[in-house]
């Protein structure tokens, strides 16, 4: 690994680390109410990708920050994520069950379907960020897109599918969700980034 990989990779897994933090005080305030169904599947889904990259020699910090602290969201939604459940928060769970089944034949496989799971597994995420945008921290979403950014930079210089792909992937999901919950605001209200604290 050069010092150039080494740089991004820690700070991925530093502002991975960091990303977390406002989101877990946001949801202990009342500010944010996590999706259910996409902490599992995300939790179930960062741990097999994880484990598939650590095969292939690819396991970065970021992958494993993002297991560890999706099972913190998780367990926190629980108490105090959205209320219910709905049809979309089965067929979510129904789609990652499937993802997941094909998962653990090969490890590379497991890395790409787990992915897919992933990117599926943020719909009801987005959807309810794009209904209530106060309700999830654009700062939290800034710094886990910030977070996605280095880790790329960090797969730059040896581009393989395996250390290449969840970094990229994570990219486009959490600027999806930064999008929403930044832009959506603009045109309806004031902007979740600029939330009061408790």
């Amino acid at each position: 690994m050069t010092e150039f990989q080494s740089f991004f990779g820690s700070l991925a897994g530093i502002l991975a680390i960091a990303g977390y933090v406002p989101y877990i005080a946001a949801i202990v305030w009342g500010k944010a109410r996590p999706t259910k169904s996409t902490w599992i599947v995300w939790t179930l889904v960062n741990c097999v990708i994880a484990l598939g990259m650590y095969r292939e020699g690819a396991l970065s910090a970021q992958i494993m920050v993002f297991a560890a602290g999706n099972l913190s969201i998780l367990i926190l939604s629980l108490f105090r994520g959205d209320p219910g459940w709905t049809t979309r928060d089965t067929l979510c769970c129904i789609g990652a069950a499937v993802g997941i089944g094909f998962m653990f034949a090969y490890p590379l496989a497991s890395i790409f379907i787990g992915l897919a799971v992933n990117a599926f597994a943020t719909w009801p995420t987005l959807a309810k960020a794009w209904r209530e945008p106060e309700k999830e921290s654009a700062l939290a979403w800034g710094t886990t897109f910030s977070s996605s950014i280095a880790a790329t930079l960090a797969a730059m210089p040896e581009w393989s599918l395996a250390s290449a792909a969840q970094p990229l992937v994570f990219l486009a999901l959490s600027g999806s969700i930064l999008f929403v919950v930044i832009f959506r605001p603009l045109f309806w209200g004031v902007s979740a980034f600029f939330k009061p604290g408790p």
